[in-house]
């Protein structure tokens, strides 16, 4: 049994699709479609699976990014939170800060 969709004028012709889902396209202004490998890909930068929309955006409004000069560093997360499960006693941001400045120099052999 084929369905036909219309999305943003665009008309589609689709066999595959569930009717739930089909009401879903056509109720939306603007629907993002992705596909497995899109999904994996944003799985794997999540480090957890992403199967809904809900877990989509969720995993986005977390995203993090480290800035040191001009060097951007992305953040799990999966890791922010397991940094922020690490900080007692102390905001965040100086945890974050007393962290790296304190791994940077072990690294360079300063402590």
């Amino acid at each position: 049994m084929s369905h036909t969709v219309t999305v943003n004028d665009q008309t589609y012709v689709t066999t595959k699709l569930h009717p739930d889902l089909i009401a879903v396209l056509e109720s939306c202004d603007k629907p993002i479609i992705l596909d497995d490998t899109q999904r994996q890909i944003l799985s794997g930068l999540a480090g957890r699976n992403l199967s809904t929309g809900k877990e989509l955006v969720s995993f986005v409004t977390k995203i993090s990014v480290l800035r040191l000069d001009e060097c951007e560093v992305p953040v799990s997360a999966y890791l922010l939170d397991r940094l922020k499960s690490r900080c007692i006693g102390v905001e965040f941001n100086q945890f974050l800060s007393d962290l790296i400045k304190r791994l940077l120099e072990q690294h360079v052999g300063i402590r």
